[in-house]
Order: C-alpha cells, then structure tokens, then sequence
C-alpha cells in the first residue's frame, strides 16, 4: 500500500460552503468531478496556498502547509508544489525554451539539460524559439505543462487545463500528461468536469457536488457499484427509474417497474427509495426465443448517434431506454427483443 501524502481536510462556510476530505498517495493521479460552482478549484487553490479556507488542515507528508487551529500557514512559495490552470500565464516576451527555464531550480549546465529533456518529452524541440503568439493552443498547453514540471516537485495541481481544445488533441494529451507524471514520479491532484476524462488517466476520482465530497474510488468502483443517482448521472447514463424492489437475498432482489418483473443480482445499498439503472452498452439485443432473464418485448423509436456509438431508442412498458443498435438497424415501429443482465442492473438510492 503507498503511503499517503497529501491530507488535506478543508471546512469553510464563505465566500460558500466547502466540506472536503481527501488523501493521496504517493504517485497518485487523482481526479476531483463536479459541476462549475462544486468547488473544485478552490480546493486546488487552498492547496496551493493562493486560497486560505477559514478551517483547513493540509499536509504533505510530514510538511504541515495549513493547521488552522494552531495559526499556521506556509505560503505558496514554500509549498512543494507545482500547478498548471486554466490560463497559461505564459510571458509572451519569452520564448518557449526561456518559459520553461524561469521554473527551473537549477543552473546553467544542469537547467540546459533538463529543459532540453523535458522539451523532448514534450515534443517541443522544433519551437523552442517560438514565443507564445506563434503557438496553437495544444504547445501552449504543453509550454505551461513543461514548466510545472521544471519546478520538479514532487506534487502537481491540474486546474482544468485542457478544457478549451478539441476531444482529439485534448485526449493525446491527457495520455501525454499521465504517461510524464508516471515517468517523473509525480502525485497529480486535478479537477475537470468532464468525468470521461478522469476515468481516462485517473486512479481515483472524488465526485463533488455543493461543496461536498460525495464519493472517492477507482473508475472501476464506480462503474460497477455505483451506489447513488448522482454517480448515476455523472456516468452519463441515460437509463435509470425509479422502482419498488423485494429482496431476494444479500446479492439479489426482484424489481418491480410498469407492470414488468425484473431480477438484479447487484447489492442493494442502503436506503429507502431505489432506482434500477443500467449503461446502454450493457443491454443486448437477442433473439426472439431467448430464455435468459429479464428478456423483453420493446418497440424501437428511433436511431441515435451518442458520440462514439450509434444507439436505439426503444420503447419499454411505459419508457424508452437506449440500447446498442444492432448491424441490421431496424425501423420505427420494429418490435425487437432486449435482455437486460440481471449482473449489470444496478441498483443505486434515489
């Protein structure tokens, strides 16, 4: 297990309320997910010392930056910090070899060699002459990247950094980013609103919502066991109603939904009123004398494109779900039938 680094425990009321615990371990990329207004950047900024939070306690390692009960606060200067926000701030009198070399802690032979090592790295050589103006927004980005790595500290702060470029080059770059901080070491605290970014590079992901942490775990934990609507919904998954359930046994209950009867063999977390909810991907489209459970009769609606994946939208009792469209894509009023698997109906709290 790797030791934890980072604990940061903040709880502020104003300028608005902010109640959030988290740790990192070493070598950790971590993301933290919510809407604009969650407070994920003032949880990065109170780390990095630009923020003060009325009661904080953040530490890395056996460094204390913030203990707010006993009046203590490192600035940022002191912090073994490095960060890259949403603007850049590259100086544009600079070129990019002289940008990067500002960060560094070193000097003349030794500072000559890292820049040109990270400017390698970053696929920069060819512009290490070119001043800012002359840059597409991805080598700015990868100029602002360089220089917080320049810093060679031990933790990096990611603030939404690669919001403003397209899908394509944004995911080159997040592999780009996680690949450098692997090979450099790094613990990476970074926010985004975009979750299928954080599952991408992260190891964990903190989803916030109000000020609130509502749930740390793997990508893959979150998936599998999604436990509550609001993970539901950042999932991005369109296929989730409400429902009345009986419990079968510790793994397995019968569902209840528009006259329909459906077995889940999801653990059933605590709490009052449930949901079923299932990804599009996960619904299959079989034959008309399937036999598997939760095999159903649904008219199609229509055809979609999500993205990536071309889906169908099919009528179900009363409600339309996504499902995978098939290679023959029917028309509208088509009957075809669905299975949805009793292992991925999930059941999550309303």
């Amino acid at each position: 297990m790797k030791d934890t680094l980072l604990k940061c425990k903040i709880d502020q009321s104003r300028p608005f309320p902010l109640s959030v615990e988290l740790n990192c371990p070493a070598r950790e990329i971590h993301a933290v997910v919510g809407p604009s207004g969650s407070g994920k950047s003032t949880l990065l900024r109170s780390i990095a010392g630009i923020h003060r939070p009325d009661q904080a306690e953040i530490k890395w390692d056996k460094h204390i930056w913030q203990q707010s009960h006993q009046g203590l606060f490192l600035p940022p200067h002191k912090r073994l910090v490095g960060s890259l926000w949403q603007q850049y701030s590259l100086f544009p009198h600079l070129t990019v070899t002289q940008n990067i070399a500002i960060a560094s802690p070193w000097k003349h032979h030794r500072r000559r060699q890292q820049i040109n090592e990270l400017m390698q790295e970053l696929q920069l050589t060819e512009r290490a002459h070119a001043y800012p103006q002359a840059l597409s927004g991805g080598e700015q980005q990868r100029v602002a990247l360089a220089r917080a790595l320049a810093r060679r500290t031990p933790l990096l702060l990611l603030d939404e950094p690669f919001n403003a470029l397209d899908r394509p080059l944004r995911t080159d770059l997040l592999q780009m980013t996680r690949s450098l901080c692997q090979s450099h070491r790094l613990t990476v605290l970074w926010v985004t609103h975009d979750i299928e970014d954080a599952f991408l590079i992260s190891d964990r992901i903190s989803l916030l919502r109000k000020g609130q942490c509502m749930r740390t775990d793997s990508p893959e934990e979150l998936v599998r066991h999604p436990h509550d609507l609001y993970v539901i919904k950042q999932l991005g998954w369109q296929n989730y109603y409400e429902c009345e359930i009986e419990r079968i046994d510790h793994h397995s209950q019968k569902i209840f939904w528009q006259g329909l009867e459906l077995i889940s063999h999801c653990p059933l977390p605590d709490g009052y009123r449930f949901v079923w909810a299932t990804p599009a991907s996960a619904i299959q489209v079989v034959k008309s004398d399937c036999a598997k459970l939760n095999t159903f009769k649904a008219t199609v609606v229509c055809s979609e494109i999500h993205a990536r994946e071309k889906l169908l939208r099919v009528r179900l009792g009363e409600s339309e779900l996504l499902v995978p469209a098939p290679w023959s894509c029917p028309t509208p009023g088509e009957i075809l039938h669905i299975h949805l698997p009793p292992e991925q109906l999930y059941m999550v709290v309303y």
